[in-house]
């Protein structure tokens, strides 16, 4: 009976933000080649939020061919000693196979929080597991930072040090302005 259809917290947020169109910021554009794996490696790039707000999701371009993958996103905070923070992280969730040239998959934030107008960092990693799951990104943005570092998936470390990256990942934040 579809009159009793769930749909998940994550499809609520993608409706939601299709609706409403809230602002974004981060990379909207999908990046061409190949993607670089994000099982427990932390992948991300630094963006400026031009305003203050309260960040609904976050939406990655990613790939996982051949089997489901737990995933999840957060938000580091750039500091006036370029030290990155973190301020705000998803669930993980379990992202069924995607074939390998990826689409975008959102993951709502559970707490809000409030972001105050700067630099950003917005990552992406996967639980070590059978398979492949990877995050795309173009290469060569000297003006863009970004994270490659080992993790383990359990939660985002509280503090890293900022990468000297030159990747664009493919993710972006649906924020609500202040």
């Amino acid at each position: 009976d579809s009159a009793n259809a769930t749909i998940a917290n994550d499809q609520c947020i993608d409706i939601i933000n299709a609706l409403s169109e809230l602002p974004k910021f981060g990379e909207t554009a999908v990046a061409g080649g190949s993607g670089l794996s994000i099982e427990d490696v932390i992948r991300g790039t630094l963006f400026s939020l031009p305003e203050d707000g309260i960040p609904q999701s976050i939406t990655a371009w990613v790939a996982t061919p051949s089997f489901s993958h737990l995933m999840r996103c957060a938000i580091y905070i750039e500091n006036a000693d370029k030290t990155l923070t973190l301020v705000a992280q998803t669930n993980e969730r379990s992202v069924s196979p995607i074939p390998i040239s990826g689409k975008w998959e959102t993951f709502a934030l559970p707490s809000p929080v409030t972001l105050i107008k700067g630099n950003y960092l917005l990552a992406v990693v996967s639980r070590l597991s059978s398979g492949s799951a990877s995050a795309f990104g173009t290469a060569n943005f000297a003006d863009f930072i970004s994270v490659q570092t080992g993790t383990t998936f359990t939660s985002f470390p509280s503090t890293l040090s900022r990468p000297g990256g030159t990747v664009r990942y493919s993710i972006y934040c649906t924020y609500t302005p202040l």
